[in-house]
């Protein structure tokens, strides 16, 4: 696969997705919010960490279907000289935002990893918190949504 870097954009979100690094940045209308987000530590099911480069060959795909309310990039690993997927990082850019979903034929753990560009308040971002869903409600920058009714202080780890 050559080293390139692939343009995804939605509404007033768009990422650039580089494939040689399999980074992305992330951007709102002209201002970055997310640089350089990429998986690390990635560990398999008996706990041993591996690396993407280990993988072996990998494909990126950028899709836009145009009844959908998003756009994708896949970046797909297959595992030494099988043609078929075996991890699949799916980036998704939407009116909403921006998505990663890791998918995989075996139950692995990943982390994210980047650097979050937050503006004015650099230690704080609005959150909604006691949410029902299985995950944290978060925003970057001034413009909180109707969801978010706290402010969270990484610094004093407070909300």
């Amino acid at each position: 696969m050559s080293d390139e870097k692939i343009y995804c954009s939605y509404n007033d979100y768009h990422i650039v997705y580089d494939s040689s690094s399999h980074s992305f940045d992330a951007y709102r209308k002209k201002e970055m919010f997310i640089k350089n987000a990429r998986l690390s530590e990635l560990c398999g099911i008996d706990g041993k960490p591996f690396s993407l480069s280990k993988l072996g060959t990998s494909a990126v795909k950028r899709i836009g279907v145009w009844n959908e309310s998003c756009h994708f990039i896949y970046e797909e690993f297959s595992k030494g000289d099988s043609e078929s997927p075996y991890l699949t990082l799916k980036v998704t850019v939407s009116d909403t935002g921006v998505r990663v979903d890791l998918i995989c034929e075996d139950a692995i753990s990943a982390t994210l990893t980047g650097e979050i560009i937050s503006g004015e308040y650099p230690d704080c971002f609005p959150v909604c918190l006691e949410r029902g869903g299985n995950d944290l409600r978060a925003s970057i920058g001034k413009a909180p949504t109707t969801l978010d009714h706290a402010v969270y202080n990484r610094q004093l780890d407070t909300a």
